[in-house]
């Protein structure tokens, strides 16, 4: 037993379960430290972290949707930080159920993702600023790749073909 705690407790993940009214029975040192409180603030108190209102219907909808046939799930969320800063985590849950199929308890590891979301985000702007360039491209642009499928297809290039790039896109 004390091994088990000792990984639970030691890792780098956030881990927590708790009811489904929100009382926590457990949190590891991580997840106390994702969420900006000591344990005692935690454990045997209904604490919901501070979750954006807009994401709130959500999350909780999320929770709803686990059932005794598919109790596992996967989201990412934000989560607002005492110093007003967002973060991104990634969680991995798991509903627990009684006999009666009612959930007891959600149990709960969660990563921190910002970094791999603020990655994410800067690539799509580049590329939607790349595209914009693209397009507006006085002359007649396309380009092929290595299997010979289009994957780039601009606006002069439909105003000289008569073919939209939805038509062209991912074709060869």
């Amino acid at each position: 037993d004390e091994r088990y705690r000792d990984v639970v407790e030691n890792q780098s993940e956030a881990i927590c379960r708790f009811k489904p009214d929100g009382t926590h029975v457990f949190a590891n040192a991580a997840y106390c430290t994702l969420v900006g409180k000591k344990k005692e603030e935690v454990i045997g108190k209904k604490f919901i972290p501070n979750i954006p209102t807009e994401d709130l219907a959500v999350t909780k909808n999320y929770l709803q949707s686990l059932t005794p046939d598919n109790p596992n799930g996967c989201m990412t969320q934000r989560i607002t930080m005492a110093d007003g800063s967002t973060r991104w985590v990634r969680c991995n849950d798991r509903a627990i159920f009684d006999d009666k199929g009612k959930v007891i308890e959600y149990q709960s590891v969660a990563r921190d993702v910002t970094e791999q979301k603020k990655a994410e985000d800067a690539l799509l702007d580049s590329q939607r600023i790349l595209q914009y360039i693209i397009d507006f491209m006085p002359d007649a642009m396309y380009a092929i790749d290595a299997a010979g499928k289009v994957i780039v297809w601009n606006k002069a290039a439909e105003v000289m073909t008569g073919v939209s790039p939805e038509d062209m896109i991912g074709k060869s």
